[in-house]
């Protein structure tokens, strides 16, 4: 059976380099042995010195056929994603997308920059008050969050 290709854009902010490089590395772990699927995963750190790094990125947005919006205060103070990235994942054309709690917001007083209509992912679980972002978990956790993303992921593609 072919696989379909699939192309994955990761937006995050930079802020958050070290904690979305971990839970991607987790995510590429799960999705490598895809039945159905060859995920390419897009993310900035695959633009070469001197190479136009705003086309770089529009170019891998146009070109994804989901993204992973990983959300941070960091990353809704972005100019470059709020104005740049967002767009393309939310709108009346947007791509598909899952918006993934990276780090903790508060969705009273941050500004979610459109995000607000669409249910953000965080981990639940009987033991939480309340359900956590990635960077709030202890490792264990943010394996069954990884998981739950690549479930999530297969689950928008249609299984």
């Amino acid at each position: 059976m072919n696989k379909r290709k699939v192309s994955v854009f990761i937006s995050y902010a930079h802020k958050n380099k070290k904690l979305a490089n971990e839970l991607l590395d987790k995510l590429s772990e799960l999705l490598a042995p895809s039945k159905r699927y060859e995920f390419d995963l897009w993310i900035d750190k695959y633009i070469n010195v001197g190479e136009k790094w705003q086309e770089q990125i529009l170019s891998a947005c146009d070109k994804a056929d989901i993204g992973l919006l990983l959300i941070s205060p960091a990353f809704l103070s972005s100019k470059f994603i709020t104005e740049k990235e967002l767009p393309v994942f939310i709108g009346n054309k947007a791509k598909p997308m899952l918006p993934l709690m990276l780090a903790k917001v508060d969705f009273e007083h941050h500004d979610l920059k459109g995000l607000e209509e669409y249910q953000i992912f965080r981990l639940e679980d009987a033991n939480f008050k309340e359900p956590r972002a990635y960077g709030d978990l202890k490792p264990k956790r943010r394996d069954d969050f990884a998981w739950a993303i690549f479930q999530l992921i297969h689950n928008k593609l249609g299984k």
